[in-house]
């Protein structure tokens, strides 16, 4: 994931008021409440590469190559914290969301569909954490541009085996 969709995330779910991890951070777990994110990306497009003129052209790179994807993030949030407590924090970060749609939308990546919050917790279970979480669903897109040629015609001489 950018980092620009990273830090307009944090920023959102900031809002809390609770300290915001992101998952596999090969840390320890934190202490007393906290809301912990994950991600995962998969592509909704095959990639397609547009073509156009070199503004600086030089011998072999007459043109410049985007390709470019469109993308799906789901973004997962837990609060770890009592149920009610919970589920009111991500009800607040879903009414909050205007608040920050500036933000995640100039990063690249803003929600646009909700799952429902589940509630996780097993009653009497000494070593499991009670938690809330949702995911939010966006689309992104990702480009990367390179400098190059193209090949019209290729002769091809003497001996080919």
């Amino acid at each position: 994931m950018p980092l620009p969709v990273q830090n307009a995330i944090a920023l959102w779910v900031e809002s809390t008021g609770l300290p915001v991890f992101w998952a596999n951070q090969d840390a320890e777990r934190p202490q007393g409440a906290y809301v912990l994110l994950s991600s995962t990306v998969s592509p909704v497009s095959s990639p397609w590469v547009e073509g156009s003129a070199n503004p600086n052209p030089s011998p072999g790179q007459e043109m410049i190559h985007t390709a470019r994807l469109v993308e799906r993030l789901a973004l997962t949030i837990a609060v770890f914290n009592a149920q009610a407590v919970a589920e009111s924090m991500l009800s607040d970060l879903v009414n909050a969301l205007p608040q920050y749609a500036d933000a995640l939308r100039a990063s690249g990546w803003a929600p646009a569909t909700f799952s429902d919050v589940q509630n996780i917790s097993i009653a009497g279970a000494a070593f499991f954490e009670p938690r809330c979480q949702m995911t939010a669903y966006g689309y992104t897109s990702s480009s990367a541009t390179e400098a190059g040629t193209i090949v019209d015609s290729a002769v091809i001489s003497g001996n080919v085996i």
